[in-house]
């Protein structure tokens, strides 16, 4: 099994240390730094990526109510039309070239009807992710404790979300959408 993590850089160590701990459960990881919008944008569109490779996607970054908190550059350093400060759900409808990867998030906040839509409509499976702002360790133990459930596959993505989720108010605060559902 295949996970990407697209790192936005915002959330400290916390994408290298996702990394490690499901690497150390047996899958293959790979590692997208984003160092500008574009480089998402790059990814999402799958320009940067191997198409149909991966099965889960994990965004390791900050979130408000709009969306994921962007990389900050100087005004002269972006690109015609890149977006700034904020990836908003219509720039995944924009960008979205989705394989039927499970999308995780640990950005809080980006647990909103519009982002889960506009990942499902980009063609992900799922999307996973907090619906409220969250202490940020709930987000590693929720991410752990569901790669390391799913490492075991005695469960279905649904047992193994809830049986994350369970583990207290915070990781509580994660929200699962489906595909069909």
């Amino acid at each position: 099994m295949v996970i990407d993590i697209i790192n936005l850089q915002s959330a400290g160590n916390e994408a290298e240390t996702i990394r490690q701990c499901i690497e150390y459960f047996g899958f293959q990881v790979r590692l997208y730094p984003v160092g500008r919008p574009q480089d998402l944008i790059d990814y999402l569109k799958g320009t940067s990526r191997q198409i149909g490779f991966t099965d889960y996607i994990i965004l390791s970054a900050h979130g408000d109510d709009l969306g994921f908190i962007l990389p900050a550059l100087s005004l002269e350093l972006y690109k015609e039309a890149e977006p700034r400060s904020t990836f908003l759900p219509d720039h995944i409808l924009e960008y979205g070239n989705l394989h039927k990867e499970c999308v995780i998030s640990t950005a809080c906040i980006a647990g909103i009807d519009t982002m889960a839509e506009a990942f499902l409509e980009a063609n992900a499976s799922s999307y996973i992710s907090p619906n409220k702002e969250i202490e940020g360790n709930a987000s590693l133990i929720f991410i752990q404790q569901f790669f390391y459930l799913l490492s075991t596959s005695k469960y279905s993505i649904q047992e193994i979300f809830e049986r994350a989720q369970d583990l207290d108010d915070e990781t509580g605060a994660f929200q699962i959408w489906r595909q069909g559902v």
